[in-house]
């Protein structure tokens, strides 16, 4: 039997929290009936104050006193239970930052010296401004002064061995081998199109670039370009910009192992770009002499090449000259940064700007995340809570195995491959037990009291990274390292490792309530996991098998019957309207996390079985944990770029193809919330 709220429903606990004006009823009397009610009884209550059934809409019904209580605060694009976590994490984040500023002298090396220093060159905005670009006014200088190709290439070529910083030429890193999941590999990228190949080749975004470029214009300004000089500069580096991201993939094919697992020898990678030393450049960034390396964006790496021609010059060296001062903006001059502010807030629909305190802590915690991750554990996180989530992902782990075996278009052998990944499944919960090894990735830093800057830091910082990525090569993958921080709010699925992450972040109410009943726990960080569980089998993850090498591992039919599943759910979500926009999410590009928001809730709603009023709490809690709000400017973004659906559709949708939220709240044949049994979808049921 799961355990359930004593005396009041999760959704009591919602409405009391909330404030909503109801007829015939104070607050205080309302919240005080709804605690003494059922669920069902609470949901009339509520479709009879917003004239919709909740067997109509359930996401608003369900919510709707959290939107009357909620709005977007004017300093942000969205207002979401995710916002609201950030916002606590800010509040936390000021309380670290406050102690650590009560005092200035710590031991060299240890978290509070490194934050506390690095602040305080973020903070000290007289020497900032002063400072300018730093330690990269002299590359800038041979870059926008080189008189022909060669001293171009070698102005550019010099910046990103030294600082890191790149445009037109490959840059390189270190990744896992899909196809070895034990091993590196040397991945190969070039090319900034800024905007992207979303922005600029989608009708209707004109207005956004356009308000791009007019910052990119006034950050040449700040820097010390003539206005008429900084128009050229953008004209080209428009030009520039838009010619790559045509060349880009797609944002679906990143997922297509067939397009992006592209191998080069060393040779290749030199010739593919005969205008330049490429030899020599990769020596000198350390990425010579390797086996084979990945190109993912074959076509957009040969467009960097053909745009390395002499009679190109100018266009280069302004692209490059611009793609350089918007990199360092967030760590230059204050008025810099003041206008890439300005920039997000436009473009996101923000009508307010936070403090600058705010911004120089953020970006200190983010340059310095895993000794900010320590103090964070140290202070914000629970021991039991870690041990209460790994108790449940076990439990919906062994429940997977259930679905795995339902499945008649899997073969015995599939089945048994699946269940495979699942019996190896690597879970990381809340934080690592020891963080020495993430402190030593994050370079020391050098204060103001030692003459430091903002720009000397961030070339040591880089200079650590790489050094750290040439010392993988050749050593085996430790599978237990994690990849992000405790303080993240997020949980992901990395196929590579075949694991699951649920970061300390996301453990927390309405996700994750240790004082919640069982259902609405399950409801919530319940679906999460099986959430994530769930990218293990889907169109992607499917194709990597329980050592994290890509190995796909159905047959052929099976995966038509896949693919033709994948077609239904894709047909079923396209015709879900945004609640901002008006228009309907993209199926194709939502579609591995649709399937996973419908394992996820599949498996919850069999691990509680036919009890009534648990499966009414999980579902109350799955539909209030994707409550949002947010501008039309950050809307239409997100629909154009995220993979996941939008609160309304990702509510909505998924319930209405749960047979047992049929069964928990008596939805029939004309309710809006109705689909017929053979027109519910999902994989994993």
């Amino acid at each position: 039997m799961l355990r359930l709220s004593k005396s009041k429903s999760l959704l009591s606990v919602i409405l009391a929290a909330s404030v909503m004006i109801v007829p015939q009823a104070s607050i205080t009397a309302f919240a005080d009936e709804v605690a003494t009610t059922s669920i069902e009884t609470q949901l009339e209550t509520l479709s009879q104050a917003t004239g919709t059934s909740y067997k109509d809409n359930f996401y608003d019904v369900v919510n709707a006193t959290t939107f009357a209580s909620h709005e977007i605060p004017a300093t942000s694009a969205q207002w979401s239970w995710f916002g609201e976590l950030s916002d606590e994490q800010d509040v936390q984040m000021e309380e670290i930052f406050n102690e650590i500023n009560s005092k200035e002298n710590y031991g060299k090396g240890t978290p509070e010296q490194k934050l506390h220093d690095l602040y305080e060159l973020y903070a000290d905005t007289e020497a900032r401004n002063a400072d300018g670009l730093g330690e990269f006014q002299s590359y800038l200088d041979a870059i926008v002064n080189s008189q022909n190709l060669t001293e171009y290439v070698t102005a550019v070529m010099s910046l990103s061995v030294d600082c890191g910083y790149g445009s037109i030429l490959p840059s390189f890193g270190v990744s896992q081998d899909d196809l070895d999941s034990t091993q590196y590999v040397v991945v190969a990228d070039a090319g900034d199109s800024l905007m992207g190949k979303d922005y600029y080749e989608t009708e209707g975004y004109e207005a956004y670039i356009e308000l791009y470029n007019q910052y990119l214009g006034n950050l040449l300004v700040v820097n010390g370009f003539s206005e008429a000089d900084a128009q050229r500069m953008v004209a080209n580096t428009d030009k520039v910009a838009r010619d790559l991201a045509s060349a880009e993939l797609e944002r679906t094919d990143y997922y297509d192992i067939e397009k992006v697992y592209n191998v080069y020898t060393e040779a290749d990678i030199i010739a593919a770009f005969p205008s330049i030393d490429m030899a020599s450049y990769m020596q000198a960034l350390g990425f010579a002499g390797q086996d084979r390396y990945l190109v993912p964006d074959e076509d957009k790496f040969a467009e960097c090449a053909s745009l390395l021609t002499e009679d190109n010059l100018q266009v280069l060296k302004d692209y490059s000259a611009t793609v350089l001062v918007s990199d360092l903006a967030s760590i230059t001059t204050q008025t810099a940064y003041d206008l890439t502010v300005e920039l997000s807030n436009k473009l996101n629909g923000i009508t307010e700007a936070r403090p600058n305190e705010y911004y120089w802590m953020a970006q200190t915690a983010a340059a310095l995340e895993w000794n900010y991750g320590l103090l964070y554990t140290d202070n914000y996180c629970s021991e039991e809570a870690k041990k209460e989530v790994t108790n449940m992902i076990t439990e919906i782990i062994a429940e997977y195995k259930n679905i795995i075996g339902a499945q008649t278009w899997m073969s015995d052998v599939t089945k048994q491959a699946a269940i495979a990944k699942l019996d190896t499944l690597q879970v990381k919960v809340g934080y690592p037990d020891d963080f020495s090894y993430y402190l030593s990735l994050e370079a020391p830093i050098a204060g103001k009291k030692e003459g430091g800057s903002l720009t000397a830091n961030t070339i040591t910082m880089h200079q650590r990274y790489v050094a750290y990525e040439l010392s993988l090569l050749g050593k085996p993958v430790d599978k237990t390292k994690w990849i992000a921080t405790p303080q993240t709010i997020n949980a992901f699925y990395d196929p590579a490792n075949n694991g699951i992450t649920i970061l300390a972040g996301i453990m927390q109410d309405p996700f994750y309530n240790p004082d919640a009943s069982e259902a609405a726990n399950l409801g919530a960080i319940g679906v999460v996991i099986g959430h994530e569980i769930s990218h293990a089998f889907d169109s992607s993850g499917s194709q990597y098998d329980a050592n994290g090498n890509y190995n796909p591992w159905w047959t052929e039919d099976e995966y038509i019957t896949y693919t033709n599943m994948c077609q239904d759910i894709i047909d079923y979500y396209d015709v879900f309207p945004s609640v901002e926009t008006g228009s309907t999410v993209d199926g194709a590009l939502t579609i591995t996390e649709n399937i996973a928001d419908l394992g996820g809730m599949y498996a919850v709603t069999q691990i509680i079985g036919h009890d009534k009023d648990a499966l009414q709490e999980a579902f109350v809690s799955y539909a209030n944990m994707w409550a949002e709000k947010m501008t039309y400017e950050y809307a239409s973004m997100l629909l154009m770029m995220d993979v996941h659906s939008p609160g309304r559709a990702r509510v909505n949708a998924v319930v209405s193809s749960m047979d047992a939220f049929y069964e928990a709240f008596d939805i029939q044949e004309g309710d809006g919330m109705y689909v017929a049994p053979e027109d519910r979808v999902g994989i994993w049921k």
